[in-house]
């Protein structure tokens, strides 16, 4: 059911939403790919993310390089000069409402075009990895670019589980990693414990239907109780 709160990061009273995910780790995984998926899906053609995509593609222009690399170049500018990391749950203990859930809150999905409106509206948006991930894809997409959300097993604390979620594109026939969250350069890769998948953004992707995570939703975040870092 959705509610509305205040959150300082917007600025704004917004409408948020909790659910529930089962506690089978990769399912949780699963789902919160599909729901990064499906935002991108929905908001590629948004206006607001149109207008990001065009400014990240004049952050890339270089006539030396093919229409996708200065893509590529561009929204890694964009969003490195416009997004910060800051963990979900800190993020979600900032929603100014009382509700007993928030504690158990430890995965927030901003939608991409609510991110791009908020980073046009106050300069700076906050998330962690999904999030970085999520927009980054959406803006890419927007731009013609393939891409694909990689998960992988990068904490050698839980080496079976998936903990990190990052973009790899495709251009001129190369695999391009594109970590926005972590990531120092185009091109870079995290080590991961032996665990590696790819969700193309689009294309036929079986995933399991069930019961979605345990979820803040502003402007519709989406939040998990699994730990994508």
């Amino acid at each position: 059911m959705q509610s509305y709160a205040y959150h300082p990061n917007f600025g704004a009273v917004l409408p948020y939403q909790i659910e529930q995910l089962p506690d089978d780790p990769d399912t949780q995984v699963a789902v919160t790919v599909r729901r990064l998926i499906d935002n991108a899906h929905r908001d590629m053609a948004n206006p607001w993310v149109q207008a990001a995509a065009r400014q990240s593609l004049q952050l890339g222009q270089n006539p030396r390089l093919s229409p996708a690399r200065q893509a590529i170049n561009g929204v890694w500018a964009h969003i490195d000069q416009s997004m910060k990391f800051q963990q979900d749950e800190d993020q979600a203990r900032m929603l100014q409402v009382v509700d007993a859930r928030l504690p158990d809150v430890i995965e927030v999905v901003i939608r991409p075009a609510d991110m791009a409106r908020l980073i046009q509206s106050r300069g700076v948006g906050h998330e962690d990895c999904d999030g970085f991930t999520g927009y980054g894809a959406c803006l890419l997409a927007a731009l013609g670019v393939p891409v694909s959300l990689c998960v992988v097993s990068a904490d050698t604390e839980v080496p079976d589980d998936y903990s990190h979620i990052y973009v790899v594109a495709y251009a001129d026939g190369q695999r391009v990693p594109l970590d926005f969250s972590h990531g120092d350069y185009i091109g870079w890769e995290c080590p991961n414990t032996g665990r590696l998948r790819e969700w193309p953004l689009f294309s036929n992707y079986n995933l399991c239907d069930a019961v979605l995570p345990v979820a803040l939703a502003i402007g519709v975040f989406f939040a998990a109780q699994y730990f994508l870092r």
